[in-house]
């Protein structure tokens, strides 16, 4: 792999080297997002090309000034791909590998880990509770910040952290709705309406409806939300905006095809080993208020207190393995082993946050500075229970359960952490070449559950610093180094030391062609200790090490007649440095165990390629297309390393035809029928991929 490396890494040279290919002209001057007001990010008609975030500073930053290689997927890109979900959109941010929680679950891998254990998800800079489905209906773009994120947001973004940035009230009238229908039952509708009084007032609601029966025989799911907001401009210097979001998901969980004789079974993809009492029901609340006041040219006040709640009732099967059963005379018959696990979770989180943003000058020396103070509450009402279903044939599973097992309570939590958090970021300007950024962050944690008699504190400091020399416009290097930190969760009873993350990474940016090409490079190189290891079931019972090292190469370019087209290649290595597994090996996992060593091994999900490519163009007369497609290397689908998936790709593509005031969108997922899986639930079992499928849209917009 090591050619590979090195093929990647002269690419980068050649482009950073020879941009007189392109026969354009340098643009001489850059710095008009520079000088935009220190406000919170709220982007409402985003280029094609995004040129500034917010995820890895709070503060509206040109691309080139980040020392960070950060993702923005904008608004342009997501409505081309007709993006659903956030998974969908990550698709196009280098480095994250998007798999499946058995149907229930936004999951992905960052730079070598999972979402799950080491990411935190924010939604206008607010994190989530446990991760559910975040679907893209009132969604203007999707931030992902790589690396160990704690020095802003605190606890749990070890490897990362995606903001999810909000549409927002605007000072216009406009109506937006779109139906689709598609595939495997696929109905949705969208509406995106607002009004503007007096510019003064401004009222906004998004909501949306999806059903579909899936392209597994499992039964038809249902999402659906609905988002009001008003923004109060007080005056020419403050406002007030105010945000309630409700999402329902009703899912089935998939329990996939479980492995056997060390392959995937034989069987139809669309096969299903899920018992009759699966469900998923998910109830999300979002409640936020934002103020800002901007006292002085120079001093900026604003705060934010968010309420977040999440109900969560589940049951869904568990694939223990699938054996051949002696039944005499020489003949057998397989089976697959199963179990029903059940999660009753009720969470929610109350905090506040508030912020100062100063610009000022000592000296030569310009300063950027953002200090702020979170206070917040979380608590955790759960319990997680399991009990043995019928085995039920591999290749002819016929159902036999006709009532819910007993269950035996597993786990159970009434948790309360109280957290007060002051944090700081400065961006310190020297000239017009370099900038500092430095950051930090200490979190005050104190969990208790009366239930467990378990009392932690879990206080720590986040620090983060980064660097970047812009000799000009076009061109700039960075690096950071950054640490984060994540205390043990509901589901660890007693005292344990919390994970740990930290991060090197150093890197190039590069635009060309009068700024219509974006081009970055980026080598990172992550430690990760203490890291918790669930069992089968998902409780948090022994401790590991990894490493992950890696790059990542992105381009966003727009040609002279329109062609728009994002790219990414990112490469990894990552390794379990230090790693031993709980095994079940009966019917009680309390009881019924072994560890096993899996020093040395691959971790799941980290495939060494991921390559991602999508191109459009928008034709005179209405007319569009666009075309992409996505390379997944292999991959272990445990730390045994027993079993890989292979190779895959996949090609999209989507036409769509604009006239007055109404659009028309045809679109064609897994052209090729590429036959593949993704995760699954358990270690021993995979879910194949929805083949196949087409959509058909209409929308209005006015």
């Amino acid at each position: 792999m090591k050619e590979v490396r090195w093929i990647g890494l002269v690419f980068v040279v050649v482009l950073l080297l020879a941009p007189a290919a392109w026969a354009q002209s340098e643009s001489k001057d850059d710095d008009s997002e520079e000088n935009e007001p220190l406000s919170e990010y709220v982007k409402v008609a985003a280029p094609d090309q995004p040129t500034s975030n917010s995820v890895a500073t709070k503060l509206p930053t040109e691309v080139r000034w980040i020392p960070a290689n950060v993702g923005t997927v904008g608004p342009a890109l997501i409505e081309e791909q007709s993006a659903s979900t956030i998974s969908d959109a990550l698709r196009n941010v280098s480095g994250l590998n998007i798999q499946a929680q058995n149907g229930v679950q936004d999951f992905f891998v960052v730079r070598g880990f999972d979402s799950l254990s080491g990411s935190l998800i924010l939604t206008d800079g607010v994190g989530e509770p446990e991760a559910t489905v975040y679907p893209l209906y009132n969604v203007e773009a999707v931030e992902v910040l790589k690396g160990p994120g704690g020095f802003l947001y605190g606890k749990d973004p070890l490897s990362g952290a995606v903001n999810i940035v909000r549409k927002q009230p605007l000072p216009v009238d406009l109506l937006g709705a779109q139906v689709r229908a598609g595939s495997f039952g696929m109905d949705e509708i969208s509406v995106d309406w607002n009004e503007s009084v007096n510019d003064d007032h401004a009222f906004r609601l998004n909501a949306f409806r999806t059903t579909t029966d899936n392209y597994r025989s499992i039964p038809e799911s249902e999402h659906y939300g609905f988002n009001p907001g008003y923004r109060w401009t007080i005056n020419g210097h403050s406002a007030l905006n105010v945000n309630l979001e409700i999402v329902s998901a009703e899912f089935a969980p998939d329990a996939g095809i479980p492995l056997y004789n060390g392959d995937v079974a034989p069987v139809d993809p669309r096969t299903s080993y899920a018992s009759p009492f699966d469900h998923s029901e998910q109830d999300v609340l979002r409640l936020q208020v934002d103020y800002e006041n901007q006292i002085s040219d120079s001093v900026t006040l604003r705060n934010k207190f968010y309420v977040r709640t999440l109900d969560w009732q589940s049951a869904g099967t568990l694939i223990n393995g699938a054996f051949d059963v002696p039944l005499g005379g020489g003949a057998s018959i397989a089976l697959v082993s199963r179990a029903l696990t059940t999660l009753d979770s009720e969470q929610q989180f109350v905090g506040n946050q508030f912020e100062a943003v100063m610009q000022f000058e000592t000296g030569p020396v310009t300063h950027n500075l953002l200090t702020g103070l979170e206070v917040a509450q979380q608590t955790d009402e759960s319990s997680l229970s399991f009990g043995m279903l019928p085995e039920i044939g591999v290749f002819d599973p016929v159902e036999s359960a006709t009532m819910t097992p007993m269950l035996f309570p597993f786990f159970a939590a009434d948790a309360e952490t109280q957290i007060v958090a002051p944090y700081v970021v400065d961006q310190i300007q020297f000239g017009q070449r370099c900038q500092v950024l430095i950051g930090g962050r200490y979190d005050n944690i104190d969990y208790e559950d009366p239930l467990s008699a378990t009392d932690r504190d879990d206080s720590k400091f986040s620090p983060m610093f980064g660097f970047v020399y812009s000799p000009q416009p076009s061109l700039s290097v960075y690096a950071n180094n950054g640490r984060s930190f994540a205390p043990p969760g509901s589901r660890v009873v007693g005292e344990r030391e919390p994970e740990r993350s930290i991060q090197t990474e150093i890197g190039v940016k590069k635009t060309f062609a009068d700024g219509r090409v974006q081009a970055t490079w980026a080598y990172y190189d992550i430690e990760r200790e203490n890291i918790a290891i669930p069992d089968s079931t998902g409780v948090l019972q022994t401790t590991g090490d990894q490493k992950s090292s890696g790059f990542e190469f992105e381009i966003a370019a727009i040609s002279k007649r329109g062609v728009r087209t994002v790219f990414s290649y990112a490469n990894n290595d990552s390794e379990l440095t230090e790693f031993s597994e709980r095994i079940q090996t009966g019917p009680n996992p309390a009881t019924d165990f072994i560890v096993v060593d899996r020093s040395g091994n691959r971790p799941s999900f980290t495939p060494r390629h991921l390559l991602n490519l999508w191109s459009s163009k928008q034709f005179e007369g209405g007319f569009g297309l666009g075309a992409g497609a996505r390379l997944i290397d292999d991959q272990f689908i445990s730390e045994d390393n027993s079993y890989t998936i292979d190779q895959a790709i996949i090609w999209d593509a989507k036409f769509w035809y604009e006239f007055d005031k109404f659009d028309v969108q045809l679109g064609i997922e897994n052209i090729g029928q590429e036959q593949y899986a993704v995760r699954g639930f358990g270690n021993v079992a995979v879910i194949p991929a929805d083949g196949r499928s087409a959509y058909i849209g209409v929308g209005i917009k006015m």
